[in-house]
């Protein structure tokens, strides 16, 4: 929606829900794909081979073209001993929160 000056408006429920966000949540860092296989001590193309056989946990982010990493997220996957992607959904989801019913 855009007010009488041309400016964007939000709805009440969306100032909720950023509002609701931690700022943690939004300055997190991201990772690049060469970033994320350095912490994890495997080079990219591994990385790549592990996320086409539904190993790598993390979930990829699309920025434009380039792929990022959550640093929370990898950091808390490989706490978790680095499970499988369909595990590792559930785990993620559990840790933040956000259970589905």
């Amino acid at each position: 929606m855009i007010d009488r000056n041309g400016r964007g408006q939000i709805g009440a429920e969306k100032l909720t829900e950023y509002r609701a966000m931690s700022h943690t949540k939004l300055s997190e860092k991201l990772l690049t794909v060469r970033d994320a296989a350095g912490i994890c001590g495997i080079n990219r193309a591994t990385v790549y081979e592990l996320a086409q056989r539904g190993l790598w946990g993390p979930e990829k982010l699309h920025i434009g073209r380039s792929a990022r990493y959550r640093q929370s997220e990898l950091l808390a996957w490989i706490e978790a001993g680095m499970p499988p992607r369909a595990k590792w959904e559930k785990i993620y989801r559990l840790l933040e929160g956000r259970v589905e019913r």
